[in-house]
């Protein structure tokens, strides 16, 4: 039975969030994104939260979180990017029947990131210590390029998001419209 609970998976700064809440509002369905929902517990930023705890149980909050929204329907979930790096999630994943994953171009992405990190001159906590612009560069790309093959194996539906927002949004709605009819 459909309950209508599309997960959106994807890179950091791949557009799940801006997507999701735009396709919610289209849809007339619930959205919520993880890493919101993650700082609403902790009280604090989600680079603090991953800084605060280390990657591996913050993974596993993140899949804490994720799990409680098994039962939810005619809802839209944004996950965190690196959900996927928790076995816990990738199987809970596997499972669902509606998984999208937002793939953009990597080089947008990395200029989203750059964008979003240039008032803090430091990179996401997913790079590692890197010091500049190459080394994130290539760091960034490492991380993409294993992910990939990740969200390819979860996803139901990918979604190469190529175009603005608003014909992106377009775009999406169909395929989860058409995905939804079969």
């Amino acid at each position: 039975m459909d309950k209508n609970l599309i997960f959106l998976i994807g890179m950091s700064h791949a557009g799940k969030t801006v997507l999701g809440q735009q396709l919610a509002q289209d849809l007339g369905l619930d959205f919520y994104d993880t890493d919101l929902e993650i700082e609403k517990i902790y009280n604090m930023g989600i680079s603090q939260v991953y800084e605060k705890f280390g990657d591996k149980k913050f993974r596993d909050i993140e899949f804490d979180v994720l799990k409680n929204f098994e039962d939810y329907e005619n809802t839209i979930v944004s996950t965190g990017g690196g959900v996927i790096e928790n076995i816990l999630a990738y199987q809970f994943l596997r499972l669902q029947e509606k998984v999208v994953f937002i793939d953009t171009d990597p080089n947008i992405i990395f200029e989203r990131i750059e964008q979003a990190n240039f008032c803090v001159k430091s990179y996401p906590k997913f790079l590692g210590s890197v010091e500049n612009k190459n080394e994130a560069k290539l760091e960034f790309m490492k991380v993409y390029e294993r992910r990939l093959k990740i969200y390819s194996a979860i996803a139901n539906i990918h979604f190469k998001n190529k175009t603005s927002l608003d014909e992106a949004q377009k775009q999406l709605k169909h395929i989860i419209l058409s995905d939804t009819m079969k």
